[in-house]
């Protein structure tokens, strides 16, 4: 169902009027009032003031499936053949920006465009001055409904060689169909094709070298059809053979191995949200923050904040040329930016049964990611590798702003250069109507703002664990599970997609050109994991081991308690140096520190308040360099985790199958504090502060259940 009111909770007529908006606001047709996010000022909940995005939802979805199994037994073979296949169908919208997003930083009220630290600035000020920033949007949505298909076959065999030797042989494959949109409202970016705008081509001046120069306009987005109705190509190649043994080499010890491909989910699958592929019917307005785009003149107020009015969805009508001045969305219809992400996963183990029930186990576990998302290298509008070694005053002119005419001149060093989009790009609410920076010409696509595909699947992946374990089955009122996992996970990206971000981790991308220098340490690595768990019915009482003659008045008292519990120990994972007020080189990514020596954690009384020994080896680099902190840094760790959850118990029989059950249970028994992760933010006056606890207090929970 639709959630309308989730904007306006309060059922107020025409709040957007009631404070000062436009009416245009409405053109959703939802009541209510713009998220608005106040930085510096944060609140209890997710925006500042205003009503949160994505507060309506629709869902429809539906799947089908057929299934076909042979299973046959011959011999010492147990043999089994499949057949799988799925219809996957969903109808979908939450819209993000229904009423609007609108942002504020210290930008709009700092006094130059060099950055907080030389010229402050203030994100309450800025609101009060109505001067957002960029981050600034409206979105009028479609309503995605679309389908895909996927089969399988399979066979396995499960062979008994013999009395000690059991082999596992498999074979499967995998094809999942693209979707299909129900009126083919799809596109795809073509990098290829020859742009129609101003006859494909179009004239400058280079803003490195000042000589004339005249290229070809390349790339744009293309639509489906009723004969093209996909923007995925299909990977036939999911093959996944598997392969396992166990041989029992001596009385009560068994080593078992095995090796398998797993192939997982296409991106090209059935989607709600469509973030790559609905362009054109799926439309965003940004607000133009400075007085046609100039970079320094405050234009925009609340009461207006997009004046030249709000983009309107032009379905597949301009071809070519749909968001031309704005940025191009939309997968790559190539075999490689489809593959299917898979795993190689290889295990080697030994199991051993000892006295009293108790089983160890020792395993070694390999996998190897191939072909897995890569969040961040989706934007293919970059500056190439040769601005890395760009000097300060080539900087400076792809960073020049070009003006229209009259304010503009290509021969007067006195004014600057003139946008050579003037007269072909004119539409108001795109930026390069009226002024671009010098470096928007040496982009592959100069006539987008920029370029993104679906994520890039070039990322991969290894993992090796040593896996130990003690499991002792119930018996003599007793049962536990100690394990240990000693491991090491290296990664090029810890996240598959940078729309997902908000669920805790974050894109890294430095350098978009060398994709592969992100190869470090997983974000999530944690080495060493120690757990025991257990459940222990205490000795006393009747029919147990010490006083099991005890009256049954004492019995209702001392006897038949049972313990329960959860012990944990885990080391931290690495850190992630960022910067605070970094200034990275154009279309790059995020600027990291430079490591000038050996970062070290304080282990002293005052680690809390100072986390390194010497924070001085972290630098802020030169601006448009690139810096050389890795992504993860595993030398220093952020705080080990221990924990224990706590619990007793007794039933109080009443008759037979009724009784009452007592329980009292304590998480963190032992008030244990878990410090969080220090203030990784160079430069932001809290660097390497330990803030918060990232576990809760003791808590005490008392239940009493009746059982019959």
């Amino acid at each position: 169902m639709w959630h309308i009111d989730a904007y306006n909770p309060q059922g107020v007529n025409d709040p957007l009027s009631t404070l000062g908006f436009p009416s245009y606001l409405h053109s959703n047709g939802f009541e209510g009032v713009p998220a608005i996010f106040i930085g510096q000022y944060y609140s209890a909940g997710y925006t500042s003031q205003g009503t949160d995005p994505y507060g309506n939802y629709r869902l429809g979805q539906d799947t089908g499936q057929l299934s076909v199994s042979i299973n046959k037994v011959h011999g010492s073979h147990e043999m089994k053949f499949g057949f799988e296949g799925r219809l996957h169908q969903m109808n979908y919208i939450q819209t993000n920006a229904p009423v609007g997003v609108f942002s504020f930083d210290e930008s709009g009220s700092n006094g130059c465009p060099t950055g907080f630290d030389t010229c402050g600035g203030d994100s309450m000020a800025s609101f009060l001055m109505g001067t957002m920033n960029g981050n600034s949007y409206y979105e009028i949505q479609f309503r995605p409904a679309t389908e895909n298909f996927q089969y399988g076959v399979f066979g396995q065999d499960n062979w008994k060689v013999n009395q000690k030797l059991t082999l596992n042989l498999g074979l499967r494959w995998d094809v999942t169909l693209p979707r299909t949109d129900r009126h083919n409202r799809q596109d795809w970016f073509n990098p290829n094709a020859v742009s129609p705008l101003n006859g494909g081509s179009f004239s400058y001046t280079d803003p490195l070298t000042g000589q004339a120069v005249t290229r070809p306009l390349l790339g744009g987005e293309v639509f489906a059809t009723p004969n093209q109705r996909t923007n995925y190509i299909t990977d036939w190649h999911d093959i996944q053979p598997r392969f396992g043994f166990a041989y029992q080499f001596a009385p009560k010890m068994v080593v078992r191995g095995g090796y398998g491909i797993y192939y997982g989910q296409s991106r090209s699958g059935v989607s709600g949200v469509v973030p790559y592929g609905g362009q054109g019917f799926d439309e965003y307005t940004n607000a133009i923050t400075t007085y046609q785009n100039d970079g320094a003149t405050p234009y925009l107020h609340l009461s207006n904040p997009f004046p030249n009015g709000l983009n309107q969805p032009a379905g597949n009508s301009l071809g070519l040329l749909n968001d031309v001045g704005y940025g191009a969305n939309g997968p790559l219809r190539t075999n490689a930016a489809n593959l299917t992400p898979y795993e190689q996963s290889w295990s080697f183990g030994i199991e051993r049964e000892m006295p009293g029930n108790v089983l160890l186990n020792a395993e070694y576990i390999g996998k190897k990611g191939t072909h897995l998302p890569f969040s961040g290298a989706n934007q293919l509008n970059i500056l190439g590798p040769q601005v890395e070694s760009y000097n300060q005053n080539q900087i400076a002119a792809l960073n020049t702003y070009y003006s229209n005419p009259p304010n503009c001149s290509n021969t007067d060093p006195s004014q600057s250069p003139c946008n050579p989009f003037y007269g072909i790009i004119n539409d108001p609410n795109s930026t390069m109507s009226s002024s671009i920076q010098g470096y928007q010409l040496e982009l592959p696509y100069p006539q987008f703002t920029g370029v993104a595909t679906d994520v890039q699947m070039i990322a991969n992946s290894v993992y090796h664990g040593l896996q130990l374990s003690a499991e002792k089955r119930y018996s003599n009122g007793l049962q536990f599970l100690v394990t240990y996992v000693w491991s090491k996970s290296i990664d090029d990206s810890s996240q598959a997609d940078d729309n997902v971000t908000w669920l805790g981790s974050f894109t890294s991308l430095q350098d978009p050109n060398k994709p592969w220098l992100e190869r470090s340490l997983s974000t999530f690595d944690i080495p060493n994991v120690l757990q025991f768990s257990y459940t222990y019915d205490l000795p006393f009482g009747r029919g147990r081991a010490m006083l099991g003659n005890m009256p049954r008045v004492l019995e209702a008292v001392v006897g038949g308690w049972k313990t329960n519990g959860i012990w944990r120990l885990a080391g931290g994972r690495p850190i992630t140096v960022t910067l605070s007020d970094g200034t990275s080189i154009p279309t790059y990514g995020a600027q990291r520190p430079d490591i000038v020596g050996t970062p070290k954690r304080n282990h002293g009384t005052d680690w809390i308040d100072n986390f390194f020994v010497d924070p001085t080896v972290f630098q802020k680099p030169p601006q448009f360099t690139l810096g050389n902190a890795p992504r993860a840094y595993g030398g220093v760790r952020t705080p080990w985790a221990f924990n224990t959850d706590l619990s007793i118990s007794k039933q109080f029989p009443i008759r037979e199958e009724m009784n009452f059950e007592f329980r009292l249970e304590a998480r963190n028994a032992f008030n244990h504090p878990v410090f969080g992760t220090p203030d990784l933010s160079l430069d932001d006056g809290t660097f390497g502060t330990v803030s918060y606890t990232s576990n809760t207090p003791r808590e005490l929970q008392l239940a009493i259940k009746f059982n019959f």
